[in-house]
């Protein structure tokens, strides 16, 4: 739900919404221990108020990206802890 919002905020470009969220997402992230996405989500929650929609789309789908990423390696890590 979180990631349709940001993606609603861009595509509406509502700065303060975009903001709001983003920062959101970095609470989870740094929660994680995620770093990297914890800084991808706080140089977007930054360049927010001064990027056109264009870069933040791009910016954000990259988050997306890494996302997945973490979502597999948490898996692989669950596959591991359940084979021993």
């Amino acid at each position: 739900a979180r990631f349709d919002a940001v993606e609603k905020n861009i595509r509406e470009y509502n700065v303060i919404k975009l903001k709001h969220n983003m920062h959101s997402l970095k609470g989870i992230f740094a929660n994680f221990r995620a770093n990297k996405l914890k800084d991808m989500s706080t140089e977007l929650e930054l360049k927010a108020s001064n990027s056109d929609s264009k870069e933040l789309h791009e910016m954000f789908s990259e988050i997306k990206k890494n996302v997945e990423f973490f979502i597999e390696e948490l898996g692989n890590i669950k596959t591991s802890l359940d084979e021993r």
